[in-house]
């Protein structure tokens, strides 16, 4: 791959609505694991036509 701009997947499953962050799990294996970030600073961060869907609750 090239160029500064790599997508790849990342997992939101937890959310703070009193703090405005969420909980993502990151599989890249540079900065991978568990972080908790702020929603809008995750909102800023998506590539242009990367999408970003949001679940009200959990299916299961």
């Amino acid at each position: 791959m090239k160029g500064t701009k790599i997508g790849h997947a990342m997992v939101v499953y937890g959310y703070d609505r009193a703090k405005g962050t969420v909980t993502v799990f990151d599989p890249w294996k540079a900065t991978g694991g568990t972080h908790t970030v702020s929603a809008k600073s995750l909102a800023g961060a998506l590539q242009a036509n990367g999408g970003m869907h949001y679940i009200s609750r959990s299916l299961l």
